[in-house]
């Protein structure tokens, strides 16, 4: 497992020097700003890296190879998923420190660290919600077949949540309450620890079917 990890932190090193300078532009116009906005473009940016790593070890027929190892088709999917909790654990803890320095810098760190509890939980929710849905299909059909099945539901998820959003603005804006952090924790519970396991086992079932050319 751990050279599994060895390997992917490897490709992400000498791959993906540009997402870390998005990432600190990111960090920069985050503590200019007086609103967490930028966090959500650090979990888009993030949940495409996790793809993108299948991606490639489908591309350079690595996991043909891998077949041919000691190493099990259920530990290739482990470390996918384990490695996509390190991504969004890494993003969450970079975005806190920025929304902590930004409250110092413009004077309005209770503010700050109040919006980032509820900006965390989205980042759990929504990290394991896209992951939990995208890894069964990429390990089933492969990425491209997969990414397209992947897109529509993305395409689904993303119009509720803008559907969402444009109600609760319109409900702040009449002057309703704001949505308590608890409920959005327990949003995020939900996704970590039901969808991400049920996730898991499909993605382990179908990928131990699944017969690599």
């Amino acid at each position: 497992m751990k050279a599994l990890m060895l390997k992917d932190w490897l490709v992400m090193k000498a791959q993906y020097k540009f997402y870390i300078i998005l990432y600190l532009f990111i960090g920069i116009v985050g503590l200019m700003s007086e609103t967490g906005y930028m966090n959500a473009y650090a979990m888009i940016i993030m949940s495409t890296i996790s793809t993108n790593l299948l991606q490639n070890d489908e591309t350079c027929r690595w996991l043909t190879y891998a077949d041919v190892t000691p190493l099990t088709r259920r530990q290739v999917v482990l470390e996918k998923y384990i490695m996509n909790l390190a991504l969004v654990g890494a993003t969450c803890l970079f975005m806190t420190i920025v929304r902590f320095l930004a409250g110092l810098i413009h004077g309005n760190l209770a503010q700050a660290m109040t919006e980032m509890a509820s900006v965390f939980c989205l980042f759990v929710a929504v990290g394991t919600l896209m992951t939990g849905l995208s890894f069964p299909l990429l390990f089933r059909w492969g990425v491209m077949k997969g990414k397209m099945v992947a897109l529509v539901l993305y395409g689904v998820i993303g119009g509720i949540m803008a559907a969402g959003y444009v109600g609760l603005t319109i409900h702040w804006f009449i002057g309703g309450a704001e949505i308590n952090v608890l409920v959005l924790a327990v949003i995020a519970a939900v996704c970590l620890f039901a969808v991400y396991p049920v996730s898991y086992v499909l993605a382990v079932r179908w990928y131990e079917r699944r017969e690599l050319v």
